[in-house]
């Protein structure tokens, strides 16, 4: 197996992999900030109460944290690209299947299923991030990426 040395001085194409993987961190973040505001209203689309509202936030973040354990061990052993791709395609199936939901409880699945997608963030991109780049440019590479998850609340409402 090949090793590759980190990346030391930061080009436009060593630049494509963070930014791309700021985009989905910048998606995942953001398919929660954008429903939050909505969550009113679908509770009455599902002719539910309130209290749903909250079931869904807790979904969303119990999704964020389920699979953690996992997601390294197997990043180590396939590989951070194909895990993080299935990451990816997992996330588009869940947001794509909320389109045919019928009622409240498929609709908390899927959030949790939605939430999952962080874990591949955490667990797999910020590691790769880690591994690409040498010691101190990762740090700041890190550092700006995680600055997303500030900035994607104010954006989503």
């Amino acid at each position: 197996m090949a090793r590759y040395q980190p990346v030391a001085h930061l080009s436009a194409r060593a630049l494509l992999f963070p930014l791309a993987l700021v985009l989905f961190e910048f998606a995942t973040y953001i398919a929660h900030d954008m429903i939050q505001p909505g969550m009113l209203m679908v509770t009455q689309a599902f002719a539910v109460g309130p209290e749903w509202v909250s079931t869904s936030l807790t979904a969303y973040l119990m999704g964020g944290v389920v699979l953690q354990w996992l997601l390294g061990p197997l990043s180590d052993k396939y590989g951070r690209r194909p895990v993080m791709l299935a990451g990816i395609l997992f996330f588009i199936a869940a947001c794509l299947l909320m389109t045919w939901v019928h009622n409240i409880e498929q609709f908390v699945a899927l959030r949790f299923i939605q939430g999952i997608s962080l874990c591949f963030i955490g667990a797999v991109g910020y590691a790769a991030v880690q591994e690409a780049f040498d010691e101190a440019l990762a740090v700041r590479m890190m550092a700006l990426m995680a600055n997303v998850a500030l900035l994607a609340p104010l954006a989503g409402p």
